[in-house]
């Protein structure tokens, strides 16, 4: 998963009342293809302007994005799955930045 290091540095550089860090919700991050789920990895449920973000590991984040192929992200939380997209992503620190579909509840 993401390092400790990362998370933490995250967690204090950011403004409390910015962003919200969902550390119980952690979600299972999967690629459907052609009807098919395959589990790529895990991220955690960040909240910024009421809007659900998920980061994870670039590396995870780069298994959903095959060149040439009709692929989908989807995010695995409690028994529903969101479809999701990569907004960003920094391979050097090995994070990426997933945006959650717009009826995404954290509450749900």
């Amino acid at each position: 998963m993401l390092s400790c290091v990362a998370c933490k540095n995250m967690e204090e550089s950011a403004l409390p009342q910015a962003v919200e860090i969902q550390k119980w919700r952690v979600v299972r991050i999967t690629r459907e293809r052609q009807g098919q789920f395959t589990f790529l990895g895990t991220g955690l449920i960040i909240v910024r302007d009421k809007r659900p973000f998920v980061v994870t590991n670039d590396h995870v984040a780069r298994k959903a994005r095959a060149p040439n192929e009709a692929t989908s992200i989807c995010i695995a939380f409690n028994t529903n799955a969101y479809p999701a997209r990569v907004i960003g992503s920094d391979s050097a620190h090995d994070l990426a930045l997933l945006e959650l579909s717009p009826d995404f509840e954290i509450d749900g």
